[in-house]
């Protein structure tokens, strides 16, 4: 509905006001700044004029401008430069942004729960309807004594028809090239950093489409058994959870306390072997990072992000199962940016049927189904089948029982390591399809598996982006060590 059959003064020129009490306005901002499904709903019920103080009203202006211009939520770790572009284009004050602040670090804080989106855009929507009907009657005095019914009709109709949009709303693709536009410039620029969440590894970011694994995608690391296929989803999870982004990993193979050993390993940059003997050693370095995960009074963000590992047996864990839970921790204020699920090939479909390939293709589906709901980028893996493991490359026709894994997933990446490559400590990985970028690119990279470090280097790109590269990845630093 058109903000502007919503009015924001009476005909004397008093503002409208909210009649909500102050929590509830500070929910609507919380919801504004975080909740995707809120803001596709609400976006044109919210109207900064209407809030009691100022500090709120600057925080749902920064809300609605973001979704407007780039039709997603603002995420965290754009707050800051999002606020220093405000004062650069004179569209803040450095006053307001001092003002918003506090504001915002309570929005983003890891215990604010997310308010319940039905019951807010339901008084919303009842207010913006009161206010809009109340203001097209005044205005319809003047036009009784002209007889002019038709505009009295048609201004009645605007105001009774105001409510929240339709869950899912079409995109118009000429009216929205403008905007289109000014994102690639903002990005061009570094105004908007990429939206992909990082890998941990610049080479590898800048071969996939988003600089980084996808949200509301599904991205699929394919090998053979003791490839590494693990290894890869937790490598990639701490590399992003050390980045700032919240990350749940759910083991379906391995126990929680053996993946933690594996981070332990892989962070701290100790051989899994050695974990015990330098137990304290170790302690220490991890001790340094979550001490950075904690936003200081001048971050509006963590340095580091949190890293939440669920485990549950082999073939019990069902889609609809990992919904609950990310509905329940959305509740509590906790929202993932990737969730590395290792791996779908053990999870049990809804409804189980004699068709093994309609189990995998459900489940599938319904994996990146919740990957789009929950704005979240999702990452698993899958075996080759008996001829993928002879070899060299595997490929999209190498994925064991259902081929439609492939076509499910947005980007498909194979682990190729031979004999001689496993004793030089090297890897290839392989695009097999990708939905969104080229196919066919090898990154050849460095390992140090005892210290469960999918990546250490990168030794070349192979393909229509062939460079060799030195020194991609570093082990991040620690302190008091």
């Amino acid at each position: 509905m058109s903000e502007s059959v919503i009015p924001v003064a009476e005909k004397d020129g008093k503002p409208i006001k909210y009649k909500f009490d102050e929590a509830f306005q500070k929910a609507l901002v919380i919801s504004a700044l975080r909740d995707e499904n809120f803001m596709r709903r609400a976006n044109g019920l919210l109207l900064p004029q209407h809030f009691d103080s100022t500090a709120l009203a600057l925080g749902c202006k920064v809300a609605k401008d973001f979704y407007e211009r780039y039709k997603t939520v603002l995420n965290d770790a754009l707050v800051t430069t999002t606020l220093k572009d405000y004062i650069k284009k004179h569209i803040f004050t450095k006053e307001e942004v001092s003002e918003v602040i506090p504001v915002l670090k309570e929005a983003y804080s890891p215990t604010v729960s997310l308010p319940p989106c039905d019951a807010l855009i339901d008084h919303l929507v009842e207010f913006a309807r009161s206010s809009a009907v109340t203001a097209s009657i005044y205005d319809s005095v003047e036009l009784i004594d002209k007889r002019d019914w038709a505009t009295i009709e048609k201004k009645l109709k605007e105001a009774l028809s105001v409510g929240a949009e339709d869950e899912v709303k079409s995109y118009d693709y000429f009216e929205e090239i403008k905007k289109r536009t000014e994102t690639r410039k903002d990005i061009e620029s570094g105004i908007l950093p990429p939206s992909g969440i990082t890998t941990g590894c610049r080479e590898f970011d800048e071969c996939l489409y988003h600089k980084g694994w996808g949200r509301k995608e599904l991205s699929l690391m394919m090998g053979t058994a003791k490839s590494g296929k693990s290894l890869s989803l937790l490598f990639f999870g701490q590399s992003a959870c050390l980045k700032g982004y919240n990350v749940l990993y759910v083991t379906l193979e391995v126990s929680a306390r053996i993946i933690s050993d594996r981070i332990d390993a892989c962070i701290s940059d100790t051989s899994m072997k050695d974990l015990v003997s330098h137990s304290l050693t170790v302690q220490r370095k991890i001790e340094s990072l979550r001490d950075k995960a904690i936003a200081t009074k001048d971050d509006i963000k963590p340095q580091v992000g949190l890293f939440h590992i669920r485990e549950y047996p082999s073939g019990t864990l069902k889609v609809s199962t990992l919904k609950r839970y990310l509905e329940s921790m959305r509740e509590k204020g906790v929202q993932y940016d990737l969730i590395c699920l290792d791996y779908a090939d053990l999870m049990a479909p809804e409804q189980r049927s004699t068709n093994i390939t309609e189990n995998f293709r459900t489940i599938y589906v319904d994996l990146r189904a919740l990957a789009f709901e929950f704005n979240v980028a999702m990452l698993t893996a899958t075996q080759t089948n008996r001829e993928g493991s002879k070899s060299k490359v595997a490929e999209m026709e190498h994925v064991a029982e259902d081929f439609n894994k492939v076509r499910t997933a947005d980007i498909v990446i194979s682990i190729n390591v031979s004999q001689e490559e496993r004793e030089k400590g090297e890897a290839r990985l392989y695009f097999v399809a990708s939905r969104n970028s080229e196919s066919g690119l090898t990154i050849t990279v460095k390992q140090n598996v005892s210290k469960m470090q999918f990546i250490t280097d990168v030794v070349k790109v192979e393909g229509s982006r062939a460079s060799k590269t030195i020194g991609s990845f570093v082990v991040p630093e620690t302190e008091g060590v």
